[in-house]
């Protein structure tokens, strides 16, 4: 909501999967993930998408813990653009978004 609200079109996926198969068909602009989704995780979701998408713009987003650090650390390393610890404010999301859209186009 606060992405539309932005301006931005916004698809939503509810999980890992959903995410990888939107984005083999419609193809976004930027791909703003969760690290603890149903069915495959945020990790496994960054690398099926850095396999099929190299150049896909991501964000990265987690509650923190253990096991969310980890995950965020693992996704900077796997070449996400930005991550996000929750809870963040909404114009801190809008501003990354912007950005990052703002930035040179993925290759």
């Amino acid at each position: 909501m606060v992405l539309d609200g932005a301006g931005h079109e916004v698809l939503e996926a509810v999980s890992g999967l959903r995410i990888e198969e939107t984005v083999d068909t419609r193809k976004p602009d930027l791909v703003p993930t969760d690290m603890l989704m149903p069915g495959r995780d945020g990790v496994e979701t960054v690398m099926a998408l850095r396999r099929r998408h190299p150049g896909a713009r991501v964000i990265a987003m987690s509650g923190g813990g253990n096991r969310g650090n980890l995950d965020l650390a693992m996704a900077k390393q796997l070449g996400v653009s930005v991550t996000l610890t929750k809870p963040f404010e909404p114009e801190e999301r809008i501003d990354r978004v912007t950005e990052i859209l703002a930035g040179p186009s993925p290759a």
